[in-house]
């Protein structure tokens, strides 16, 4: 895991915008939990694993308060919050934020219709809680390298994406709901985990 002091700072113009918006405070503990969850953007601590991270950097922070500062986080869109498939406890991944500003959200049906905006799928690792996302649009090709070129499969999966996310938000529309985001996880094993690098032998002492 990097040092905080080789880690970028979190707090971008569209953080700030979202933690104001949400009525949060810039506090000491606000800042040291998003440096928590920003500096391990992959991975999916619970509330007892990042109060220990915590207090390893020498925050002190009650732990209801903790819960209650990360639950706020979460809502307002720079955590994710997911259950533990093993256990009764959440488990929260950094989410950033996006270019949309939490004080006027899209709901899925008006947002453009691409498998970033309309779903944010992700895999999850039941053993290390390792977070991935699963990107159904492929970055920009680097210079001089040839673009991706997008198959029938991932054509096809990024339409159903969004057909899944706009017939859902048209269902909640329909009972009076406001549909934001629609975050989609797959719980299993990732191949670190599968397939583990075998250690060499320890060398017995002459």
């Amino acid at each position: 895991m990097p040092s905080p002091a080789d880690t970028p700072s979190p707090l971008t113009p569209e953080v700030l915008e979202r933690l104001h918006a949400a009525g949060l405070r810039l506090t000491v503990a606000t800042r040291a939990v998003l440096g928590v969850l920003a500096a391990a953007p992959n991975s999916s601590p619970c509330h007892f694993e990042v109060l220990a991270q915590l207090k390893a950097r020498g925050v002190a922070i009650n732990r209801v308060t903790l819960y209650r500062l990360l639950d706020r986080l979460a809502a307002c869109g720079l955590l994710l919050r997911h259950p533990d498939p093993n256990e009764r406890r959440w488990r929260f991944t950094w989410a950033g934020a996006t270019p949309t500003s939490a004080s006027t959200p899209l709901p899925l049906a008006a947002a453009a219709p691409t498998a970033q905006t309309a779903l944010q799928p992700h895999f999850e690792c039941d053993s290390c809680h390792q977070l991935l996302p699963l990107a159904l649009e492929h970055p920009a090709a680097p210079p001089g390298a040839a673009p991706h070129t997008q198959t029938a499969a991932e054509l096809e999966a990024q339409l159903h994406a969004q057909a899944l996310a706009q017939n859902w938000s048209a269902a909640l529309a329909a009972l009076g709901h406001r549909a934001q985001r629609l975050d989609l996880t797959l719980h299993g094993t990732c191949a670190g985990c599968s397939h583990p690098t075998p250690q060499p032998p320890a060398t017995q002492p002459t």
